[in-house]
């Protein structure tokens, strides 16, 4: 359906680091794509991989970490996470960063 969400039309499912007032529009969007194949009988090839933004260093872990207090009171999942972290969800990655901001969905 719509050959899937972002990208193509719009699905609003990116929540981190996007302007705090589309949080509200995202939160929704989310709930909406995670139930759409229930709700149509149809496969609509939705999949939740997840977004890290990573961090050069302090400043930038800083700036990261407090964009997550617009997530607050949506039941929203994002973390700052370290650099050891970061290479077990990317095994092989060769990044050099202090760290990365992750959301899973």
């Amino acid at each position: 359906i719509g050959q899937e969400q972002s990208s193509r039309n719009w699905g609003w499912v990116r929540i981190s680091r996007r302007d705090p007032r589309e949080v509200p529009l995202m939160a929704e969007a989310l709930r909406i794509w995670t139930r759409l194949s229930e709700r149509t009988g149809r496969d609509t090839g939705y999949a939740r991989a997840g977004i890290v933004f990573t961090c050069a260093n302090d400043k930038e872990y800083e700036q990261h970490a407090s964009w997550g207090r617009h997530l607050e009171g949506y039941q929203l999942e994002s973390r700052m996470i370290g650099a050891g972290e970061l290479r077990d969800l990317l095994p092989g990655s060769s990044l050099d960063v202090k760290g990365a901001l992750y959301t899973p969905a």
